[in-house]
């Protein structure tokens, strides 16, 4: 018997002026098998359709591009992405950009005009108002056709849902950081936060030489607060104690409640004389106004500067053992850790207000 081989070809969404490429099927065949070129021929015409299922199903539309031959093309969920009925021919198709975001037709264009310009592919998020008037975000991809030096293929996607659900997940992330970083009485940076960034500043001031200190505060007789007013009035104290002190707070610096009554600053740039001088203030900030309810309150503070500890952690215990030394010897006073006596010593001298 003398066998043949017979070839179909059809081009897909050829009928509606649509087409994305082209399927082909080969088959040898004998005069037994004439049917089945019918039958091929049968599944040929089927395939835009199936093609176009699919493109409903996965709400993904295609469209391609010729250069040479200036004809564009889209398929029929591309259409229905941009809320219209699929078009009947290139003219159609040059209308969905009308309903591009106009803050957005710049950058779509740009784009395009680099893909047809050389560009090995492209893909980016753009506006468009729907027929209905519906704002979505459509997600765009083109890349040039391997087989046509003039032709370019690529995709459209709705991808509002998809983006906002990215958003609201990096809110969420955004927040949990918040929470993590944050103390949930005052709206304070809390203990973790410090630590980390006063680990960070330590690195920062080592490897430029600049100064560093922290000081450490803590309110004088605060568990007689509690203890004769309420926890909610002590809670109420102690955020008004956080607003006060964060209006001294300077851009670089961060103040956060490390515990109980208990605050620490990280001042950059500042030595061990900065620093009193900024723990005086906050004592001032505290003790100048009575709290309502309660009276006047005041504050105690210890202070240590990076070049006295070496580290992030020596610098933190140094400071807090100036803060105990002062509540030891009076309370309401400022003690600072002296490098060259290796000592706890009160900070008395004038003229340190102004740093």
């Amino acid at each position: 018997m003398i066998h043949r081989i017979t070839r179909w070809s059809r081009g897909l969404y050829e009928g509606i002026g649509t087409r994305l490429g082209s399927w082909t099927a080969y088959r040898e065949i004998g005069p037994a098998t004439a049917e089945d070129g019918k039958h091929a021929d049968e599944q040929t015409e089927r395939q835009p359709v199936a093609l176009d299922e699919v493109q409903r199903i996965a709400h993904v539309g295609s469209w391609s591009w010729d250069t040479q031959k200036l004809q564009a093309t889209c398929s029929p969920e591309t259409y229905r992405i941009f809320g219209r009925e699929p078009g009947l021919g290139p003219e159609s198709t040059g209308q969905l950009f009308a309903y591009v975001h106009p803050d957005d037709r710049e950058r779509l264009a740009a784009g395009y005009l680099e893909l047809f310009g050389g560009g090995p592919s492209f893909e980016l998020d753009y506006r468009i108002v729907r027929e209905d008037g519906v704002p979505r975000t459509v997600h765009v991809h083109g890349h040039q056709d391997p087989r046509s030096p003039t032709r370019y293929l690529g995709t459209v996607q709705d991808v509002t849902e998809l983006r906002q659900a990215e958003l609201e997940a990096r809110r969420e992330r955004d927040e949990l950081k918040r929470l993590a970083s944050q103390d949930p009485l005052t709206g304070l940076a809390n203990h973790r936060c410090l630590h980390e960034q006063l680990q960070a500043e330590v690195a920062r001031a080592q490897r430029s030489g600049r100064s560093l200190s922290i000081a450490v505060l803590d309110l004088d007789h605060f568990k007689q607060v509690n203890d004769q007013h309420g926890h909610p009035i002590g809670d109420r104290v102690l955020r008004q104690t956080g607003e006060r002190l964060r209006r001294l707070v300077r851009e670089g610096e961060l103040l956060a409640r490390v515990g109980g009554e208990e605050f620490a600053w990280i001042l950059p740039d500042a030595d061990c004389l900065g620093a009193f001088a900024a723990a005086e203030r906050a004592r001032d900030a505290v003790g100048a106004t009575p709290f309502p309810q309660i009276g006047t309150l005041t504050l105690s503070a210890g202070v240590c500067e990076l070049a006295a500890a070496g580290s992030a952690q020596h610098l933190y215990r140094l400071a807090d053992q100036a803060l105990y030394w002062a509540k030891q010897h009076g309370r309401d006073q400022t003690a600072c850790y002296d490098a060259r006596k290796r000592a706890i010593a009160p900070m008395l001298a004038a003229g340190l207000m102004d740093r």
